[in-house]
């Protein structure tokens, strides 16, 4: 289980259904055990006034002077009774008129007890009972009363607390969970932010944050810094080195054109393909490396400019055929990439469509709902036959060996597509007549990580 969410819910769930278990247990319990302990001190009150106005008669009768009873205990069936036994003589209260009250015994030796029994009419009788000596002999009184009123009262309570705890339950749990969302919120705003960090629309985190995600807020701005800078000294390393390494190729390429005495001509040729064979290899990796396979998160490139410029770059290259390359594309139209990516790639195919093209070339691009990019670029040049187009992305391939170049274009615009997660296709355009290159760059969120 990964869900924050979802753990807190289970969690939280947990302890509300047993707070509310022990909730009702202990308000279950309370107005019973109230009600006895209120009740059993009545009666004991009243048994202590029975105790004090007990005497006996002249002729030995058990009896109890009529200011010491009070008027519920001579009412028949009043739900108040009492029974006084001192040795074989057995005082019973009018109350019960001619009901026997069976009341359990004391346990041996204690001197009180509280019980509960049934009484006269389905009554519910709390029994109070008592053993003490008066006057050298062992007197037993017991003192019940009625508690069937207060039972269904209790239980009228009960059910009222079982609704609306069932009620309170039921709201609590239903609220719960937006207040679980409202506390995760920080995360999902900073969950929204990692997307538009990845569709190039920000270049770093709010650490406006909670303060126990604040500090990995900071690690992610942090990392993100430490990768821009990275790829930016990777690139000027690769442009240090590319600098450094034209002057030793222009030396021996100069050495293999104009020392001709000097060398035989088997040697000069050895030489000036090897000179030919570095350059290009040098060429490939150094481009290679400075592929950023995406870019840095919050990069996004305004193609419509961006390709406006590159075409016109390319119309000046190859001035002396007089070509019109046309493009095609909604108006700021934009992709989360590399700059240096997709004009190195969109570079490329410009190049080799230029170098093939009899006078038109087309860039059609389309950007799909989900921030995807599919690109045609389309010559009315002599194409190629299937076997042919397949080997165009292999190092060193060419078409025709007699154009111009080292082969690399479509084999750097194969590496940037394969980097990038998407996918690259040859055909014969359509509406023109000779090459398509079709290439499909899939959204930021969906790139696969390239190392």
């Amino acid at each position: 289980m990964t869900s924050l969410q979802t753990r807190l819910s289970i969690w939280l769930t947990g302890i509300l259904l047993a707070l509310f278990a022990l909730a009702w247990l202990v308000t279950d319990m309370a107005p019973q055990q109230l009600t006895q302990h209120y009740v059993t001190a009545r009666l004991g009150n009243d048994g202590e006034t029975l105790l004090a106005g007990l005497s006996r008669t002249p002729d030995g009768q058990l009896s109890i002077a009529a200011r010491f009873v009070a008027p519920v205990y001579s009412r028949p069936f009043s739900g108040h009774y009492y029974i006084i036994r001192a040795g074989g003589d057995v005082l019973r209260s009018r109350s019960l008129w001619d009901y026997s009250l069976e009341v359990p015994s004391l346990p041996a030796g204690s001197s009180t007890n509280v019980s509960r029994i049934a009484g006269p009419q389905n009554q519910h009788l709390l029994v109070w009972q008592r053993r003490i000596t008066l006057q050298g002999e062992t007197v037993v009184l017991t003192v019940a009363e009625d508690l069937s009123a207060l039972d269904a009262d209790i239980a009228r309570f009960r059910r009222y607390l079982a609704l609306f705890t069932v009620v309170a339950l039921i709201a609590v749990l239903l609220l719960q969970r937006p207040v679980v969302r409202g506390v995760l919120r920080p995360l999902q705003a900073i969950r929204r932010q990692l997307g538009q960090l990845e569709r190039g629309e920000r270049n770093r985190l709010d650490e406006d944050a909670p303060r126990e995600i604040r500090p990995l807020v900071h690690e992610l701005n942090a990392l993100l810094e430490r990768l821009g800078a990275r790829l930016e000294r990777s690139r000027s390393a690769t442009g240090n080195l590319a600098h450094a390494l034209k002057t030793p190729l222009a030396r021996l390429q100069q050495i293999g054109e104009f020392e001709s005495n000097a060398l035989p001509p088997d040697v000069r040729g050895d030489l000036a393909q090897a000179v030919s064979d570095m350059r290009a290899s040098i060429d490939r990796e150094l481009k290679r490396a400075r592929m950023a396979g995406g870019g840095v998160p919050g990069m996004r490139l305004r193609l419509d400019t961006e390709l406006a410029r590159l075409a016109e770059v390319m119309g000046r290259i190859h001035y002396d055929r007089e070509l019109d390359i046309e493009i095609d594309l909604p108006p700021e139209q934009t992709y989360a990439g590399d700059r240096e990516d997709l004009l190195e790639l969109f570079g490329n195919l410009l190049d080799n469509a230029c170098k093939w093209a009899r006078r038109r070339i087309l860039l059609r691009v389309e950007a799909a709902a989900d921030g995807a990019l599919h690109a045609w670029v389309e010559d009315d040049g002599p194409g190629g036959d299937p076997q042919t187009l397949a080997r165009l992305t292999e190092r060193g391939a060419k078409a025709d060996e007699h154009v111009a170049g080292h082969g690399l274009g479509l084999a750097i615009v194969s590496d940037i597509v394969v980097q990038y997660d998407g996918r690259l296709a040859f055909g014969r355009s359509a509406a023109l007549g000779g090459l398509s290159v079709e290439v499909t760059l899939p959204p930021a969120g969906r790139r696969a990580a390239s190392g």
